[in-house]
């Protein structure tokens, strides 16, 4: 992942992540904890991280993941684009 996002051509952490997770199922606590790692860490942090979710379980999961005061939750990919300042198809690069 950390190649990937070295790839985009922004400076480190200043690109913005949408995580889609309107079909995932809840998730064992070892992946929870996998995944916090992975947003919380210097390497690989994205200037603002939008969540679209529907499952109100899921949701609440996600609320746990991390205490980053730029983390928000929404239910459709264009809410997360908007306040994530995509204009357009350009602006997104999805991996």
């Amino acid at each position: 992942m950390a190649e990937a996002i070295a790839g985009l051509g922004c400076l480190p952490n200043q690109h913005l992540t949408i995580c889609d997770i309107r079909d995932m199922a809840i998730q064992s606590q070892e992946a929870v904890g996998h995944f916090t790692r992975l947003v919380g860490t210097e390497e690989v942090g994205s200037r603002k991280l939008a969540f679209v979710t529907t499952k109100s379980l899921a949701r609440l999961q996600a609320r746990r993941l991390t205490d980053r005061p730029d983390v928000e939750f929404f239910e459709t990919i264009v809410a997360a684009e908007k306040w994530l300042g995509v204009t357009s198809p350009s602006d997104a690069v999805a991996h």
